[in-house]
């Protein structure tokens, strides 16, 4: 008899984090199982076939937590076991944030980023004083939280934070470039000297415009 086709369907509240972590995924003996990337809060299908003919006589699914096997589900005639291990691969996607503050030519930046796996937060420019704390939430994703205290003398080219997760990195900006700073602020002083320019503009009018009138009635 072929076993094929047999297959069960979990959520991820029925499976804990870290629980169904699977260092070595492959076929053991004749059991065939395919591996499964699933987001957190998502459904996922795993299956198992018997690839040699021979009559089952137990079937049984267990998930690995604290490093032993939990059955879940089991269907079972007095034989030994033929076994398969799949690979079920639990993540998140990833949420980030960012802030910061400048204060006596110092720079104080915080940077966020939430998901599952653990995400890793560098910064570039390196320098500053740097501290990382992590928090494990409710539903067992993970927070990191990091802060830099830098010298803005330090980050006259900018200051971004880089997050890697699931071997991908995305980077995010923070602080720009001294020269796109400068180059921002450079709009304000036109639009002022025009606003002064036009006040003088009128002032000027009315004060010629007075002593036209004076004139006139002087005669």
């Amino acid at each position: 008899m072929r076993m094929k086709g047999i297959y069960t369907t979990w959520t991820l509240q029925d499976l804990a984090l870290c629980v169904i972590a699977v260092v070595f995924c492959s076929t053991q003996g004749s059991v065939m199982t395919s591996n499964q990337d699933v987001e957190l809060g998502g459904n996922v299908t795993l299956r198992c076939t018997l690839l040699q003919h021979s009559n089952i006589y137990q079937v049984t699914w267990a998930k690995k937590k604290n490093g032993n096997d939990e059955n879940i589900a089991t269907y079972k005639k007095d034989t030994g076991p033929v076994m398969g291990q799949p690979c079920l691969s639990v993540y998140d996607n990833l949420k980030t944030s960012t802030d910061h503050n400048i204060s006596d030519n110092h720079l104080r930046a915080n940077c966020l980023a939430t998901g599952f796996p653990r995400p890793n937060i560098s910064w570039f420019p390196p320098e500053g004083e740097k501290k990382e704390k992590d928090i494990t939430n409710p539903n067992g994703t993970l927070s990191v939280i990091s802060n830099i205290f830098v010298s803005m003398s330090k980050v006259k080219q900018g200051l971004t934070c880089h997050v890697t997760h699931r071997g991908k990195t995305i980077s995010i900006e923070v602080l720009g470039k001294e020269i796109d700073r400068t180059k921002k602020s450079f709009p304000v002083i036109p639009v002022v000297l025009a606003l002064i320019l036009v006040i003088l503009v009128i002032v000027v009018g009315i004060c010629g415009w007075r002593r036209q009138r004076k004139k006139h009635r002087g005669f």
